[in-house]
């Protein structure tokens, strides 16, 4: 499902205080109690968010508690920032939905509102990728770990967008519509150290990724020989590409520095023996193998397959 990052401007604007609250009023009375049996076919597990009141205010912030009204049964769940990627050119639409962070695990009572303690990343920004200006909003959700759990909701005449199963952290997957309801969750954030939403009470603490991941969605580009990669890395370092497994090398190297916290676009390019096989066969099967060394601290490692299609 795609989704449009843009909400109403009151929804925008950050207090100066630094701090400010997302999500639904947890006060008013249910319009509906459910878990992943809300939709059609229930999932072992799901997750839901509301793109109306959930986003991120521009700036950097750090997600310090949420909390949940749970409807009327028990079981595990997890609060998921999930994000969504859009290009302010138009020309590459709109990326929905990456798990960007996630909180621990919980059970709560049922028919209870309970509070969990937090220290998730949220940004709304905009990042240059490979020289095109890219949108990056993270918004509030919740994953139902599996078809035990319940939650509350509460009308919205936007409705909410749900995901037939739960999240891992950086994974990309298409959500279908729930109309007229919303998740009744709701989280407090603080304002980053250094953000343009910083006031005199913001964090002191950077708020940057919690760990180096690469997202699964993968842009082709140049006829399919070129597939753009986006790293996201959770401080300054610099970024290696090469083609990993054993077989024949039909991929380019390829680096990059990352000046700061962030996501940061790789290109793979087929090299001549790789372009060859792609219009031979239409489709060429890969895996890349990125490597992240920060300024300071050890490196890491995350592959991920590309399929390059004419």
């Amino acid at each position: 499902m795609l989704i449009a990052a843009a909400t109403a401007s009151a929804m925008l604007l950050a207090p100066p205080a630094g701090a400010v609250t997302v999500g639904a009023d947890l006060n008013q009375t249910p319009a509906f109690e459910a878990g992943c049996g809300a939709l059609l076919i229930p999932p072992q597990s799901c997750a839901f968010f509301d793109p109306l009141n959930s986003q991120t205010p521009p700036g950097r912030w750090r997600v310090t508690s949420a909390r949940v009204r749970t409807g009327p049964s028990s079981g595990p769940m997890r609060i998921t920032m999930i994000q969504a990627l859009r290009s302010k050119s138009g020309a590459g639409g709109i990326i929905c939905c990456t798990a960007s962070s996630q909180g621990p695990v919980f059970t709560p009572p049922a028919s209870s509102t309970v509070r969990v303690n937090l220290n998730l990343p949220a940004v709304n920004t905009t990042q240059v990728i490979d020289n095109e200006q890219i949108e990056v909003i993270d918004y509030l959700g919740i994953s139902l770990m599996n078809q035990s759990g319940s939650i509350a909701f509460a009308f919205s005449q936007f409705g909410s967008t749900f995901f037939d199963g739960a999240f891992s952290v950086g994974e990309t997957r298409l959500g279908g519509g729930l109309p007229s309801l919303a998740p009744m969750i709701r989280a407090n954030l603080e304002a980053c150290a250094g953000s343009s939403a910083s006031g005199p009470s913001a964090s002191a603490t950077p708020c940057a990724p919690l760990r180096f991941s690469l997202s699964p969605r993968v842009r082709l580009l140049r006829n399919g020989k070129v597939a753009r990669v986006i790293a996201r890395v959770p401080r300054r370092g610099t970024l290696r590409l090469t083609q990993a497994g054993r077989g024949k090398t039909l991929i380019r190297s390829a680096s990059s520095k990352a000046k700061k916290a962030g996501n940061v676009g790789l290109k793979a390019r087929l090299n001549r023996k790789g372009k060859r096989v792609l219009k031979r066969r239409g489709r060429v099967k890969a895996k890349v193998r990125v490597r992240f060394k920060p300024n300071s601290g050890k490196a890491s490692v995350r592959k991920l397959r590309v399929v390059f299609r004419r």
